[in-house]
């Protein structure tokens, strides 16, 4: 799934909310930690860096007591982790993130610069205000009760973290394949066509995930 992502990174920057500008993959930081995707949107006198981590979609996101399933639980400790480092280590962080996302941005590509915001200052300006988020996608939506779907929304209110379904990438990844269709037909200058079949840079027939039973 991390690999689709890569090479369809609007996915992940329509999906989980936001206007974000900038995506970047596997984003190295400190010695031990590695972001699966990060989100950057900047703004006049800001940016929101979103760092994402991705678990299985077959993931259960609740035991049958209702409780955090372990896996989690083990991603909810790893984002706590890098909370504390970015928190504790955040000149460095910035430095080293802007550095990756003018060598590695999927949806630009390279670029000569390091990225500014809309006021030309970089990520590690200390007059800019950054806005953290942390995103955790795991599980399916329809394999959640009415119970654990208030409980998967409340879950940021008690942890500052976002408990996303694939289901939310799998809807954006629709909604692009539906604009590309539309795209296509205008350029053609043709109403009734035979349905077009998108192209492999955002099919969301591609991700693989499981069909929840």
């Amino acid at each position: 799934m991390c690999e689709w992502l890569k090479r369809n990174p609007l996915v992940i920057s329509h999906g989980l909310g936001g206007f974000p500008r900038f995506v970047v993959a596997e984003f190295p930081f400190g010695s031990d930690f590695r972001a699966d995707f990060v989100r950057l949107c900047p703004s006049s006198g800001a940016w929101d860096i979103d760092f994402v981590e991705l678990e299985a979609p077959g993931s259960a996101i609740f035991t049958r007591q209702g409780v955090p399933a372990k896996r989690l639980n083990t991603a909810v400790a790893q984002v706590d982790a890098w909370r504390t480092f970015v928190e504790t280590n955040r000149p460095s962080v910035l430095r080293d993130l802007s550095k990756f996302v003018q060598k590695r941005e999927l949806v630009f590509r390279h670029r000569e610069h390091e990225p500014e915001n809309d006021v030309g200052r970089s990520l590690y300006d200390q007059r800019t205000w950054v806005k953290w988020g942390y995103f955790i996608v795991i599980g399916r939506r329809k394999l959640l009760t009415d119970d654990e779907l208030r409980k998967k929304a409340a879950f940021f209110e008690h942890h500052r973290i976002e408990v996303a379904t694939y289901d939310r990438l799998l809807e954006a990844a629709r909604k692009l394949d539906d604009v590309e269709r539309e795209s296509v037909k205008r350029r053609h200058g043709v109403e009734g066509c035979q349905p077009f079949r998108p192209s492999r840079t955002c099919n969301s027939r591609d991700a693989g995930l499981p069909r929840p039973r």
